[in-house]
């Protein structure tokens, strides 16, 4: 049917049918579509749209419903190694039976109605599956009794497991491989899902086929499509005269990077001038990659589909191609590069006084590492000073600053729970070979203050212009949520009637120290809700900011990008974006989400691989978990493994869901978050990345 209205008006028009059907629960779509004159095809088609889509469902009396309204919900179905799955719903999560599938796969969203309470909680079934075919997913290649090829998907129920493959899988894979799988036909009737082998991953004990495959069941690829690779050739490999037409020229100021040992892709560079009545004029610069991705082309349209760039360990799953974020856009050291500058005047109280935007054009004066900036600022290393000795002084002053606007951060009332992150070291076959907790030091500090400084600035100037943002939110916790905080630690003497972001900061800081302090941050952080992308500014409550985004790191994240052209457009001429700010807010949450767990899975497979070369040792942890099948233990080098309740000494035990810990039925031992735990790995499983421990008894010592 050929549209008749256009493009515009047509979006408008069913964002506001969608929203008319959210506030009323249910609408009559024949008389609302009257009201607005559409034409009977134009009705039809907008409606069906609507439906097609999932985002309503049509009653019985021929009226449009809500999800909410009718018992339905929405969102990708994860499902787990035995079949069944869940909907993550912010009612409560919905458990589908692996019988109520319908042929969904691991990640696909889906309609599901869910009107059933069982004892496992809110339980549905799956109405349509509403991610279309082909569907990818990584499996395992084989041969069935009769020499017929097929694969085995493993996260699926039993049902939709097994794919067949046409005779010609036989000339690409050999029994055992690892491939990647495009799905065309969904199991069901007695049928078993059909596909075809799109790319052969090697054999699963093959070096780095672990992470590939992990890699690959997430949709990532390192490679781009042709059509962007070309485009990304044209892109010249320096700067040229026309390029600094119009721009400020910065190459007598002194500007640097700091970033990691192993940093390829250096996008934000700094400096520090003195400014009117002693204030600090802190400039933060970043690589103006907005320059060379322009919005609708093959570049920004893969970089939107991307979202993020992805680190797997000892890989990157880059969003722009490496001509870009290594090259042209990375602020290397000596060579001229475009930039926006975020000029800032923080007086001593780290207050910022002035703030100016502008395009820029740089050249770093010297390519740091966090290393050695340490070396320099904390042990006054005498070859760093030498080597740096031009802006020494400059790093100094630095330190100084950071240290302000630590200090005006935490009065604004920033939370931080100092979350360990793990560095996963590998030998040259991919193996794990040691895990070490992330440090944050002197440098890292200083260049996350700024960082921070300057996306505070970027969003507060479009917050008061009341301009249209892309904003990174963290909403104040869910108010039941809240409630079981506050009655948890009232336990501990804390009593708030509403906890705000500085209630629950001193709260953190009062407990650091005492036996308290992991049990009272787990429940603290578990309490929070995720922080995301919005148009929407709700604040940031982690931070204690009233308006925050993303804008340093254009290079690795696409919110970055589209803020940058968000200020281009008070600065000069807009580039319009192919997207509206709440399509790329989803998409941006949605890719954040899997760069996320792809991360995560990796890392997991990578501790349990690492801990299987230490089947019967005994290490010390803290308990990071309590549930009523046992406890989990983490250990100092971030690696968490589960200690059966049968395996706990003192047993047998109770769990007392209200407080979250477990009792002794004696009354002699109860174990609580926090607590310090000796255990000692039983077994580690690579493949679902279990780790089991037991706790060990400390022996008494003999009386001579």
């Amino acid at each position: 049917m050929k549209q008749t209205i256009s493009k515009e008006k047509w979006a408008a028009l069913r964002q506001e049918l969608g929203d008319r059907i959210e506030e009323q629960g249910s609408l009559d779509g024949h008389r609302w579509a009257q009201t607005k004159q559409l034409a009977a095809p134009e009705e039809k088609r907008l409606i069906r749209s609507l439906l097609a889509e999932g985002k309503a469902v049509r009653l019985r009396s021929g009226k449009l419903a809500s999800l909410k309204k009718a018992g339905y919900v929405r969102g990708p179905i994860e499902i787990k190694r035995d079949g069944f799955g869940f909907i993550r719903d912010p009612e409560g999560d919905v458990f589908i039976p692996a019988k109520q599938m319908h042929g969904a796969m691991q990640g696909e969203e889906v309609l599901a109605w869910a009107g059933k309470v069982s004892r496992k909680g809110r339980e549905g079934r799956i109405e349509r599956v509403l991610s279309p075919l082909p569907y990818r997913a990584v499996a395992s290649y084989a041969l069935d009794k009769k020499g017929r090829p097929y694969a085995m998907l493993e996260n699926a129920p039993e049902t939709g497991r097994k794919v067949a493959l046409p005779k010609e899988a036989k000339r690409m894979a050999k029994k055992g491989d690892v491939v990647v799988l495009a799905i065309t036909r969904r199991a069901g009737d007695g049928k078993l899902a059909e596909g075809r082998i799109e790319e052969v991953l090697g054999k699963a004990s093959a070096p780095g086929v672990d992470i590939l495959s992990i890699a690959r069941g997430y949709g990532l690829y390192a490679e781009f499509p042709e059509k962007v690779m070309r485009e990304a050739e044209k892109i010249p490999e320096t700067v040229g005269d026309k390029e600094l037409a119009h721009r400020e020229l910065l190459f007598d100021k002194q500007i640097f990077t700091i970033d990691g040992v192993d940093s390829k892709d250096l996008d934000d560079a700094i400096s520090l001038e003195r400014g009117r009545r002693g204030h600090y004029l802190l400039g933060v610069h970043i690589a103006d990659v907005s320059y060379y991705v322009r919005a609708g082309s093959a570049l920004d349209r893969e970089a939107f589909s991307r979202g993020t760039s992805v680190y797997l360990v000892d890989q990157v799953i880059p969003m722009l191609p490496k001509r870009l974020s290594n090259g042209i856009c990375s602020l290397n050291e000596g060579v001229t590069r475009l930039t926006m500058s975020c000029f800032m005047e923080i007086d001593a109280e780290g207050e910022l006084r002035t703030v100016r935007f502008a395009n820029t054009a740089i050249r770093s004066c010297h390519r740091l590492n966090y290393d050695e900036v340490n070396q320099l600022l904390e042990n006054r290393d005498a070859d760093a000073e030498k080597k740096y000795a031009d802006i020494a002084p400059i790093l100094r002053r630095m330190e100084k600053l950071a240290a302000i606007l630590r200090e005006k951060r935490h009065r604004d009332g920033n939370i931080d729970f100092d979350v360990p992150e793990a560095k996963i070291l590998l030998d040259d076959r991919k193996k794990p070979i040691e895990i070490q907790k992330r440090v944050q030091r002197t440098a890292e500090k200083l260049i996350e203050e700024f960082m921070i400084c300057c996306n505070n600035a970027v969003a507060e100037s479009f917050a008061k212009a009341e301009s249209p943002f892309l904003y990174r939110i963290h909403d104040r916790p869910d108010p039941v949520k809240l409630e079981f905080l506050g009655q948890f630690l009232s336990n501990f003497g804390y009593r708030e009637d509403t906890l705000t972001n500085k209630d629950l900061q001193k709260i953190l800081e009062d407990c650091t120290g005492s036996p308290q302090e992991h049990m009272i941050k787990t429940i603290a952080l578990r309490s929070m809700k995720k922080a995301v992308y919005s148009p929407d500014n709700h604040g940031h409550f982690g931070l204690g900011s009233e308006a925050y985004t993303h804008f340093t790191s254009p290079i690795r994240r696409y919110p970055d990008l589209v803020v940058h052209r968000l200020l281009k457009a008070r600065l000069a001429k807009w580039e319009r974006s192919e997207h509206t700010l709440a399509e790329i807010a989803v998409q941006a949450n949605q890719t954040e989400r899997r760069a996320i767990e792809a991360e995560r899975k990796v890392e997991d497979i990578k501790k349990a691989e690492y801990m299987s070369e230490h089947i019967g040792e005994v290490f010390t942890g803290r308990v990071s978990g309590v549930v009523a099948s046992g406890v989990f233990v983490e250990l100092e080098n971030t690696v968490e493994g589960f200690v059966p309740a049968a395996d706990l000494h003192g047993g047998p035990f109770q769990y007392v869901e209200a407080g979250g810990y477990m009792q002794s039925q004696k009354g002699k031992r109860r174990i609580c978050l926090g607590d310090v735990m000796q255990i000692r790995v039983v077994s580690a499983d690579k493949a679902t990345s279990r780790i089991d421990f037991s706790e060990i008894s400390i022996p008494k010592k003999r009386k001579a």
